[in-house]
């Protein structure tokens, strides 16, 4: 390993000050779980971390009327046990409680899990010159699979790693974001770009950028929300494919839904179709099988996943049925 020096960040503007002098070889440094493991596997040989851990302004958690304001260096830890967001949140609960183990939920950040970067064997195995690390091939299309994409892979396959933000994205969430230019405000889906527009990476995030605030959208009467996760071993791993879904029902009927999947696109993947399907019918007359499989309506599956067309279908249906008796 490369040695590297590992500097605490003051300000905000200590930051910004960092990468200035050198960008190409600064990295974030907050809990540092998936930093170290791209250390570790020889993805990344950084000169300088910038610890931002000392950041107090990043550790709040408000309510506004704009909604609930969550610093990005809060632990998920401290967000699972968060009495605001159990009561009013309960998809976000269990998509934390889905994160690894306590030990790893006591240590990682929100925005640290926000961030995270493809879990794809190929990418994280310094051997294979994959299309992701500016290759020329990527490597499941003809290879193992069984892991990948389902829809809009667009020559790279990677799956999106972030459970939190599946349901963050259902929850219409938005993130502050603070660089070089000074504070931005965009909803989280905006944060995230596939292979079709940056091969290279998955955020829109600029070198010295951090996500400073996450703001959720205040629940509103009769709101209800459920996160699903199906996995190849009862915890410690990431999805084969989630599902988070927020629907408000009012007199019986669904005013509003709002379905993001997860483990199945290399970005959150956010499915209108049943939105649409949902919006405006009684709940206790949906079609849950039919719904389920419209989730699924347009998937072009590898050699190896294409179990996941009946894991989505499956685990929208249970999803909405779920919602339907809450």
């Amino acid at each position: 390993m490369k040695p590297f020096k590992i500097v605490a960040a003051k300000s905000i503007e200590d930051i910004n000050k960092c990468f200035d002098t050198t960008p190409s070889s600064s990295y974030i440094l907050a809990g540092g779980i998936d930093l170290m493991d791209e250390i570790k596997e020889g993805l990344i040989t950084p000169n300088f971390l910038v610890d931002l851990m000392n950041l107090e302004e990043l550790k709040v958690i408000k309510e506004e009327q704009d909604g609930l304001r969550v610093g990005s260096l809060l632990t998920l830890d401290l967000l699972e046990s968060n009495s605001l967001i159990s009561a009013r949140y309960p998809a976000l609960v269990q998509s934390i409680a889905s994160v690894g183990t306590p030990q790893i939920r006591n240590v990682a950040t929100i925005g640290g899990n926000l961030c995270q970067r493809p879990r794809c064997w190929y990418y994280r195995n310094q051997f294979f010159d994959c299309l992701k690390k500016g290759g020329k091939i990527c490597f499941a299309v003809d290879g193992q699979s069984k892991y990948h994409a389902i829809f809009g892979g667009h020559r790279c396959y990677i799956v999106h790693p972030s459970d939190l933000a599946i349901a963050l994205i259902s929850y219409r969430a938005e993130v502050d974001i603070v660089g070089v230019d000074g504070l931005r405000r965009q909803p989280l889906t905006e944060m995230y770009v596939g292979p079709d527009k940056d091969m290279l990476r998955e955020t829109s995030l600029q070198p010295g950028d951090i996500i400073k605030t996450i703001i959720i959208p205040s629940s509103v009467p009769g709101q209800r929300s459920v996160f699903l996760k199906a996995t190849e071993r009862r915890t410690q791993d990431f999805a084969l494919v989630s599902v988070a879904l927020v629907i408000t029902v009012v007199d019986g009927f669904i005013i509003d839904a709002s379905l993001t999947l997860g483990g199945v696109a290399p970005t959150p993947y956010m499915v209108p179709q049943v939105e649409d399907a949902m919006k405006g019918s009684a709940i206790l007359d949906l079609d849950y099988a039919r719904l389920g499989k419209l989730a699924a309506q347009g998937a072009t599956p590898l050699k190896h996943n294409g179990y996941k067309i009946g894991l989505v279908s499956a685990l929208v249906e249970r999803a909405i049925r779920s919602l339907a008796y809450a």
